[in-house]
């Protein structure tokens, strides 16, 4: 049998992630004016940051930080700072386990709460360990008490 060849895109390489869909982006899109709305005081959330993570790069779908003001004039490619929150939302042509990866290296280096998004079932699992999460669907809502959050799943995947 003959093995199929991959092709990858510009967006795959650069980023290290496949590209996202539809979906994807309007999941990402909700997440973030949700968070923004709840957290604009306190927090900063940031969409695609270069995240440096001891030896590893990554680009986190959304990332959350103490509340920082940018520097319009010095901007940073990739930042050191380890955020408080990472999430990421399953694209259509990536498996699971990926992401499970990414959750693990982020709580390796210090964030301290990981989203891994699942639109198509619309499951958040909010991982705060290795092994130590809780998954949140059947319409109720997402609780992230790193945070200090709740969101209702229908403001994220409707």
């Amino acid at each position: 049998m003959e093995a199929l060849e991959t092709t990858l895109s510009s967006y795959e390489l650069e980023r290290g992630k496949p590209m996202p869909s539809f979906n994807h982006g309007f999941v990402q899109a909700n997440l973030a004016r949700h968070l923004g709305n709840r957290l604009h005081t306190t927090h900063t959330i940031t969409s695609e940051t270069n995240l440096k993570l001891a030896d590893q790069k990554t680009v986190p779908d959304l990332t959350v930080f103490e509340k920082r003001h940018p520097n319009m004039q010095r901007d940073v490619l990739w930042t050191q700072e380890i955020p408080l929150t990472t999430i990421e939302i399953l694209s259509p042509k990536q498996d699971l386990d990926s992401l499970l990866d990414k959750a693990e290296l982020f709580l390796a280096a210090g964030v301290k709460s990981c989203w891994v998004v699942i639109p198509a079932v619309g499951t958040i699992a909010v991982f705060t360990g290795p092994a130590t999460y809780r998954a949140f669907a059947n319409g109720g809502a997402v609780v992230d008490e790193v945070l200090g959050v709740e969101i209702p799943l229908a403001d994220i995947f409707s």
